[in-house]
């Protein structure tokens, strides 16, 4: 079995996912089978069918990625079993696996349930570092899928540097910069910056609109902007006095007390139909947004978002995929 996400969430990224998956299903065939039989027997022609089970769009069909490998593998079927909330998906994973019965021979797990995944349930999952060149990745993204005894347990395929997508047009009707340049230098000083951008945004915002999706969104931004998050570099949970944390809270905190944000938690329907209503006028960016951003919004607002530097000087990594 592989640990895969992506973003995510999360219309994700077709290049990495052709290599990934492509390759994982290969190995799958000897590295992990489901006790239930229901996915990689053979049937008497020869004839197997796995199954993927993912959350959210991954965005493997959309990009007819199993037509592909259905073309390299006549004899092979690759059958997407999608769960539309991750909250709803990662509970029934744990019980499958639990009960070794109902898994997918191909399993997608959010980035942030990797850890917990690697420290408890590593065993259960095949060594990929056996059959891929884990040393292609940064060398974080491979710790971050390796278990104590060495074990890599989920193909990473890519991370979310960040970066900052905003609505030209929206920007300009509030009075707002809209070059790439003007709107990063706008928030050079840093997501304090961001959020007195927002409050200019909402004197003059055009009717339905908000500056940002969600407070949330505003909290995961601010943490990922930091090295030291919620765990110390030998794992020891940091967060009850992490200043990241801290400051990711009060920052959202100030972005639902001044209603910058339209309240939508990111990835579910709501959110989905403001993006389609053109009612965002900004998101914070990790490389992966880009193509929910794009999924979403549709023909209508083609052409109209665009990407500036994420503010602040440092760098920022949200989500990524295994």
């Amino acid at each position: 079995m592989r640990i895969t996400r992506t973003g995510g969430g999360r219309g994700r990224r077709a290049a990495a996912m052709a290599t990934t998956v492509l390759t994982a299903s290969a190995l799958l065939l000897t590295g992990c089978s489901s006790d239930d039989g229901d996915s990689d027997a053979a049937d008497s022609n020869g004839n197997i069918t796995l199954k993927l089970a993912d959350f959210g769009q991954f965005g493997y069909k959309e990009a007819g990625l199993f037509e592909q490998y259905h073309k390299l593998h006549p004899n092979i079927t690759v059958k997407e079993e999608t769960t539309a909330e991750e909250q709803q998906y990662y509970p029934k994973f744990l019980q499958q696996l639990n009960s070794n019965s109902g898994l997918g021979d191909v399993t997608g797990i959010e980035v942030g349930r990797i850890k917990e995944v690697v420290d408890t349930q590593a065993g259960k999952f095949t060594d990929l570092s056996k059959s891929i060149n884990v040393s292609d990745w940064v060398s974080w993204k491979e710790k971050q899928a390796t278990a104590k005894d060495g074990s890599v347990i989920g193909a990473g395929t890519d991370i979310g540097p960040m970066s900052l997508c905003y609505r030209k047009d929206l920007f300009e009707k509030a009075g707002l910069p809209t070059d790439r340049e003007a709107v990063a230098k706008a928030v050079a000083g840093g997501w304090e910056d961001y959020l007195k951008l927002g409050e200019q945004y909402q004197k003059k915002a055009p009717s339905g609109t908000h500056f940002m999706d969600s407070a949330s969104a505003m909290y995961n931004a601010v943490v990922s902007s930091s090295a030291k998050q919620y765990y110390d570099a030998d794992g020891k949970p940091i967060y009850k006095d992490s200043p990241a944390v801290q400051q990711g809270w009060n920052l959202a905190a100030e972005t639902a007390s001044k209603k910058l944000s339209a309240g939508l938690p990111q990835f579910g329907v709501p959110w989905q139909t403001a993006l389609r209503k053109g009612q965002i006028a900004s998101m914070v960016c990790p490389a992966w947004m880009a193509a929910q951003i794009s999924t979403y919004s549709g023909d209508s607002y083609k052409g109209k978002w665009d990407i500036s530097r994420a503010p602040g000087t440092t760098a920022a990594n949200w989500g990524g995929s295994f």
